[in-house]
Parts: C-alpha cells; sequence; structure tokens
C-alpha cells in the first residue's frame, strides 16, 4: 500500500508598494465580456470520452503588434527635391509635386495628420500587459463502469478576490474489469507578461493610501502551470481549478493615452490546483499509478524601471512533482500560486 497525502503547496509573490517592484499587472477586461459554463454528468458501463481546452489571451493594447501614432510631419530635403512646400502668404504647405522643399514620410496622409501603424512584437509596448490563460483536459475509460460529473465556467470579465476567471471541477470514479483502465491527463497555466507602466501620478492604483511614489512599475515575465495524470484500473478520484487573470479598469483611453490601463493593486494573480485520489470504497484502495506537478518561472524587472534591457532584480524557478503508483490509499495534493502587489498603509 503506498500513502500519499502532500497539502497546501503556497507560492507566494508580493512585495511591498514602497520598495517600488511589484509582481502580475493583470490586462483590465473589455467592453464586451463572454462567459461559457458547461456541466457534464455520465453514468455508464463501457467507453467513455472527455476531451476539452481553452486557450485565452488577452492585452489591454493588441495582440502580436505594438500599435504607434506617429505625427506626419514634413521633412525639408532640399529646393526641388521634394512634393511639398512652405507658402509664407497662406501660412501652409502646399502640395507642389516635384517643385517643393518637403517630403512626407507618410505620403497618403494629410500634412501634420496623426498616422496609426502597426510595429511587430516582441517586445510589448510601454505600458502594455498581456496573459495567456488555458486549460486541457483528455480523460478516457474503457472495458469498466464510469460515472463521470464536470462543471466548467470561463468568465472573461474582472473579478474581485473571492471570484475567479476560470473555474473547473470534477469528480470520477471507475471501476474496470480485467483488461479496464482509466487515463486522464489534465494541465492549467496562466502567463503573464508586462513592460514597464507608468504611474500617471497614481491614476492606476485603486486604495489612495499608499506612500508609494515612484513613476513607473518595472517590466515582468511570469509562467505558472500545474496539472496531473493517473492510469487507474480502480479509482475514485477529484480535481479542481480556479484562476484570476483580470483586472478592473483604471484609464480608459484618454485623449492622452492610447491604451487602456488596469488598475494594479487590486486582487492578485492566483491559480489553484487540487487532486485528490483513493479508492472507490473507505476500504480499498485505487489501484494504479498517479502524478501531478508544479512549474514556475518569475522574473522581475529591476525598479528603476529600466526598459527594454534593463536586466531582472528577481528570476525565480520553481518545479515539484509527486508520483505514487501500486495500491494507492490516498492521494491529495493541492497547489496554490499568487503573484500580485501588497500595499502596506
Amino acid at each position: 500500500m503506498i500513502y500519499v497525502k502532500w497539502t497546501a503547496l503556497l507560492v507566494l509573490l508580493s512585495v511591498f508598494c514602497i520598495s517600488g517592484v511589484l509582481a502580475d499587472i493583470r490586462p483590465p477586461n473589455t467592453a464586451e465580456t463572454q462567459m461559457i459554463s458547461t456541466l457534464t454528468s455520465v453514468h455508464l458501463t463501457g467507453t467513455f470520452t472527455e476531451s476539452d481546452s481553452l486557450v485565452w489571451r488577452q492585452s489591454n493594447e493588441a495582440l502580436d503588434y505594438n500599435l504607434a501614432y506617429p505625427i506626419n510631419w514634413p521633412i525639408y530635403v532640399g529646393p526641388g527635391n521634394g512634393d511639398w512646400r512652405w507658402d509664407e502668404q497662406a501660412g501652409e504647405f502646399i502640395y507642389d509635386p516635384g517643385n517643393g522643399e518637403y517630403i512626407l514620410p507618410f505620403p497618403n496622409y494629410p500634412v501634420f495628420a496623426e498616422v496609426v501603424i502597426h510595429e511587430p512584437e516582441p517586445p510589448l509596448a510601454i505600458n502594455e500587459v498581456q496573459m495567456t490563460s488555458s486549460t486541457r483536459e483528455t480523460t478516457m475509460a474503457d472495458h469498466g463502469r464510469t460515472v463521470y460529473t464536470k462543471q466548467s465556467s470561463v468568465d472573461t470579465d474582472w473579478k474581485t478576490a473571492n471570484m475567479y476567471n476560470v473555474e473547473q471541477q470534477k469528480i470520477v470514479g471507475f471501476s474496470g474489469t480485467e483488461t479496464g483502465r482509466i487515463t486522464s491527463e489534465e494541465s492549467t497555466l496562466v502567463d503573464t507578461v508586462g513592460m514597464t507602466m507608468t504611474t500617471l501620478e497614481g491614476e492606476v492604483w485603486q486604495c489612495p493610501l499608499c506612500a508609494y511614489t515612484g513613476e513607473c512599475l518595472p517590466p515582468f515575465c511570469n509562467i505558472v502551470e500545474m496539472g496531473s495524470s493517473l492510469d487507474m484500473r480502480e479509482v475514485q478520484f477529484t480535481t479542481r481549478i480556479e484562476s484570476r487573470s483580470i483586472a478592473d479598469v483604471a484609464v480608459d483611453e484618454e485623449p492622452n493615452i492610447r491604451i487602456t490601463l488596469p488598475i494594479v493593486d487590486g486582487p492578485p494573480t492566483e491559480l489553484n490546483y487540487e487532486i485528490g485520489v483513493n479508492g472507490i470504497t473507505p476500504v480499498s484502495p485505487a489501484r494504479g499509478s498517479v502524478a501531478a506537478y508544479i512549474r514556475v518561472h518569475a522574473i522581475e524587472g529591476s525598479d528603476q524601471c529600466a526598459t527594454p534591457c534593463g536586466g531582472p532584480r528577481l528570476d525565480l524557478i520553481y518545479q515539484e512533482k509527486t508520483t505514487a503508483s501500486g495500491d494507492v490509499q490516498i492521494f491529495q495534493k493541492n497547489m496554490y500560486y499568487e503573484s500580485g502587489i501588497k500595499r502596506d498603509i
């Protein structure tokens, strides 16, 4: 018999606002939000399969490219070398192809017009943050009796400290014949990245009672993954996923700000994963093998907000994996990740 019980694994990234260093800053919700909710309940003898996945990316600017807003300012190239000339009497630039002294960097736009152009990523633009949230499950049961119940929800609106953007929980029971097996793999991930963000004289802070007086917040790149796998002949197991990855809006497209900025001191980024495995009766063990793991890599920039290559102030790597095989009486693993700003008053 193998008995494994591991609870309350905690990876906590939080800092004091007076230090000038932070962890995740999550992108805010979009104007239109979505919610997806499913409930699955199956009780059968025979073959059962379940496959689902979520990949959710969000930015406070634009995904995969940066937006720039240059002014179409005339460039002096000498008499007769341009298509635009300055008319003293009219007090404006006149279009005179081949006879002017100026050219426009963007010929298809009017003089002094604001031009919107796309620039490739990476790196991200200043004040931009992005996140990726994902989940995946593949479960297959054959030659046995299966009871499977799963509830799942995804909400793209911002959440308070006691609520989550992604929630999944399931209960599974399986009793196989001599050749019967159930296999299940599940994983969840939150990946957050951001460039230097200006504090805009306190506009991105939700709580006004903070001693932080810096002009910017440093860049960061944090990724955490959790998951499990099992291969059993007889088992009852439960899993739970909870993640929070969206913030409230602090500054929403003011005239001098081209992207939406999030509240930075709200509820932190969180990712929680739990798995519990035991036999189908109180006295019988689960039979087979099970594993669960966590992987974290967190990088934080310097508190001088150097960007893009000022060097990290924090580089944290954590990995852990627990496995058990044979007659497993109990296997319990709870994993918890939090990354955000702690503001002391």
